[in-house]
């Protein structure tokens, strides 16, 4: 959306449709979201949400500094949607 000036959520639907077989995956920053600081639990659960509805089922969750808390913000937005989670340990 900020370097290419259209609707991601659009664009996730439309390849959703092309390819209705194939697990799509994303990661998730925790308790960032796709931004790069931390946001309000309620904005991650609507990006999830939002995200999922748009065709992503598999929710790659981790946090850099391998923080629990941060997380498990994502986590529980995940289950909550009814996505698959995968939680990440970075080393």
């Amino acid at each position: 959306m900020r370097f290419l000036y259209e609707d991601p959520w659009d664009r996730l639907r439309r390849m959703r449709k092309l390819v209705p077989n194939i697990p799509f995956q994303m990661l998730l920053r925790g308790a960032n979201g796709v931004a790069y600081s931390s946001l309000p639990d309620n904005a991650i659960e609507q990006f999830v949400d939002q995200a999922k509805k748009c065709g992503v089922d598999i929710f790659r969750v981790f946090d850099a500094l391998n923080d629990v808390s941060q997380i498990e913000v994502g986590v529980k937005a995940v289950h909550k949607a009814g996505g698959v989670v995968e939680a990440v340990a970075c080393y």
